[in-house]
């Protein structure tokens, strides 16, 4: 678990504890991925064993254009391991949802994925993060297209399981999808990154707060709100374009004023 906490600006070295491997520290951001070497804010956990770090802008609470990158272009530069990315960025599951993702859970048909377990490096197969991580997420068309390639004849097991049957190893994603970013001078993005990308979409389309919340997997809307708010509309212009666009599709176009 992550403390909500103090951040720290020394340098890398300096937040090493005496003794410790450097190996046990994670060098990029917990949130997006990105590398935070140069740019350090510290995330204490309950465990010194078990620092993580968060780039400036994660810290900052930015989920806008730097978790808006065209989803598209990077599908389109992966030779493998594009239905997981592309799971990633239009059904916004966790890490551990994505390695635990079994094939029973994804009904094609009804075009929807039953988030059932999450996965976790130590005991395996575990429960989702809370009650709410139980639930169940619209599989758009642009990624039904991805699941329906991937899928053969009989297909059992982890939908992204290695060729033993084991889960996916993240770091083994990461430096592949990488290398073919950077093959294609691409800017890098970080699984739970694809997280933000797809609730901004989602907000984007006009999918209301408490639906949203839902599909994240958020213990309450409340959470929802803290982490995504400013990306919603929240002024009376976008109300009353909202409005409008609505009556206009009804048929009901409200009548011009009259200048006074």
């Amino acid at each position: 678990m992550i403390y909500a906490a103090r951040t720290c600006r020394r340098s890398l070295t300096d937040c090493f504890a005496p003794g410790m491997s450097r190996r046990r520290f994670a060098t990029r951001c917990y949130r997006c991925g990105r590398s935070v070497v140069g740019q350090l804010l510290g995330v204490r956990s309950r465990s010194i064993r078990r620092r993580v770090w968060s780039c400036r802008r994660c810290a900052a609470g930015g989920t806008g254009s730097h978790h808006r990158r065209k989803p598209s272009r990077l599908l389109d530069a992966l030779q493998r391991d594009r239905a997981l990315w592309a799971t990633a960025f239009y059904a916004g599951l966790r890490l551990g949802e994505l390695q635990a993702l079994d094939w029973s859970a994804i009904d094609l048909k009804r075009a929807v994925i039953r988030v059932e377990a999450s996965w976790d490096p130590r005991a395996g197969l575990v429960a989702p993060k809370s009650a709410a991580g139980r639930r169940v997420v619209p599989i758009a068309s642009v990624l039904l297209r991805h699941l329906r390639e991937l899928r053969t004849t009989g297909a059992t097991g982890f939908v992204f399981g290695r060729a033993d049957g084991r889960a996916f190893a993240p770091s083994s994603i990461l430096l592949r999808a990488e290398t073919a970013w950077a093959a294609a001078k691409l800017e890098p993005i970080g699984l739970h990154e694809c997280r933000h990308t797809f609730a901004s979409f989602m907000i984007a389309a006009g999918v209301n707060a408490k639906a949203l919340s839902t599909y994240m997997g958020h213990a309450s809307v409340t959470i929802t709100f803290d982490r995504y708010g400013h990306l919603m509309p929240g002024n009376e212009a976008e109300a009353a374009r909202l409005l409008d666009r609505y009556l206009s599709a009804q048929g009901k176009r409200p009548r011009a004023r009259k200048a006074a």
